[in-house]
């Protein structure tokens, strides 16, 4: 597949067609169910013109850390993402996670989907974000404060320098918050 689509994949992503992509994905997945929640993240989400690949997170109410992942879930939409004809190739396909290839015009594009506990979903959706040297300074950050924080929670490092119970999140803005960190909008993270 990467030989098939090798000039393709090393084009740059015009933003435009990704939020084509977006739109398709997030049509598609409603109709399956709506309580589906997708966040196309990485350069995209910090407002970059181009992009090299197309990063999803979706999640699910019903799918939270302490229940037995369900692969219907993904798989599902994945099959209805074929059907509607966006995917076009698979390139991996696990409980979780998808890499594959979709198309929205002549190219095919790259894109992965992760599928993310609900409870972790927005840790995940700041971590997937980006930039890499911004994720660093919030760990350093959290660190420098107390908490241990990492794509699946945010949690206060007890006295013993052990980690407690993960802290409940319901927006990234709650991660900023309780480390006392000012909120950066996506587009303020290209560092």
């Amino acid at each position: 597949i990467g030989l098939k689509y090798l000039d393709d994949f090393e084009s740059k992503i015009p933003r435009t067609e990704i939020e084509q992509i977006e739109a398709v994905m997030r049509e598609e997945i409603a109709k399956l169910d709506h309580e589906y929640e997708i966040t196309i993240c990485g350069s995209y989400r910090r407002g970059k013109n181009e992009s090299g690949d197309i990063d999803a997170l979706i999640t699910h109410p019903n799918y939270t850390s302490d229940k037995k992942i369900d692969s219907s879930f993904l798989h599902n939409v994945v099959k209805v993402l074929e059907k509607n004809g966006l995917i076009t190739d698979t390139i991996a396909l696990g409980d979780v996670k998808f890499m594959g290839v979709c198309k929205v015009e002549e190219r095919a594009r790259r894109l992965d989907i992760r599928f993310t506990p609900y409870d972790q979903y927005h840790c995940s959706v700041l971590y997937f974000t980006g930039s890499d040297l911004f994720n660093q300074q919030m760990r350093g950050h959290a660190q420098s404060n107390g908490f241990t924080l990492n794509e699946y929670c945010l949690r206060r490092v007890g006295s013993t320098g052990t980690p407690g119970e993960p802290l409940p999140i319901s927006c990234e803005e709650d991660i900023f918050d309780y480390m006392d960190y000012p909120y950066k909008r996506p587009e303020e993270r290209n560092v």
